[in-house]
């Protein structure tokens, strides 16, 4: 995700940290500068990447059984990144864009009261330390 971004960049006559070697580098194995259009997307659907969402989703499940809230802070490991991901997923999914987030995985958030608004990325409290997961997780 990180290259095709940086390549958007690049493509929108913008600052970007990729250069024209690294992308004939990248375009040499093959990389996929847009899976949704490619049909590569469905490689990122795996059942291997479902197993990695689902196990998340159910940590997320933990953490709000003992916070009581969904918006993990992005220092939370492992599920403060993801849910930060997934709203970043829903709001291209709006857009129009075909992302990993299915119906399927959205409804699932939605069932334990996640809030795809990105204003609740960082507001969960200061003393949510979740330290039941440790850097170990990582």
């Amino acid at each position: 995700h990180c290259q095709r971004k940086q390549k958007k960049l690049l493509d929108d006559g913008k600052h970007s940290q990729l250069n024209q070697q690294r992308i004939e580098l990248l375009n040499k194995i093959g990389f996929d500068w847009r899976p949704s259009e490619s049909g590569g997307i469905e490689r990122l659907r795996s059942p291997e990447r479902n197993l990695e969402w689902d196990q998340l989703f159910e940590k997320l499940k933990e953490y709000k059984e003992q916070t009581g809230h969904c918006s993990p802070k992005k220092k939370v490991p492992k599920i403060g990144n993801w849910a930060s991901g997934q709203r970043r997923l829903w709001a291209r999914n709006q857009k129009g864009e075909t992302t990993t987030l299915t119906e399927e995985r959205v409804a699932k958030l939605q069932s334990i009261g996640f809030e795809f608004s990105s204003a609740n990325d960082e507001s969960a409290s200061a003393d949510d330390d979740f330290s039941v997961y440790s850097d170990a997780d990582c």
